[in-house]
């Protein structure tokens, strides 16, 4: 019995930016290797590479947008998830579940955690003084 596997979109992004950096390192190798008419035919390599690479990738980020590999949803207009941030609408769509609030000897600053969904305040306490019930004096 075979099992489907899911692929998060972590994975879609991993496979679509290694595949985007081999032209970049093609070029850049041929400007360090070549000079003149040996040059324009080095370079001439990575342009048609970057040309054919860039038409199948084109292919596979949208068949990998209509497969539901990615954050966009798949059933939205092509125009719409071009001009969205899917990353940042996730992110401010996380809900923070934890504040903490400390008392420190060092300045006040703020702290975040990874996940975005605690923050923890310190105040200084050599300059803050509160009463039993929390209250500033």
């Amino acid at each position: 019995m075979k099992m489907k596997r899911e692929i998060s979109p972590c994975r879609f992004q991993r496979t679509y930016t290694s595949q985007n950096r081999n032209v970049g390192i093609a070029t850049s190798l041929a400007l360090t290797m070549f000079d003149g008419d040996d040059l324009n035919d080095a370079m001439g390599v990575p342009f048609f590479y970057g040309m054919v690479e860039g038409v199948f990738i084109g292919v596979y980020c949208l068949w990998a947008w209509k497969s539901g590999w990615t954050k966009a949803p798949a059933g939205a207009p092509i125009w719409t998830v071009l001009w969205t941030s899917y990353e940042v609408l996730e992110a401010e769509s996380i809900e923070l579940s934890e504040i903490e609030i400390s008392m420190s000897e060092r300045d006040q600053h703020d702290d975040h955690s990874d996940d975005g969904r605690s923050m923890t305040h310190y105040f200084n306490a050599s300059s803050t003084r509160m009463d039993l019930k929390g209250q500033l004096v």
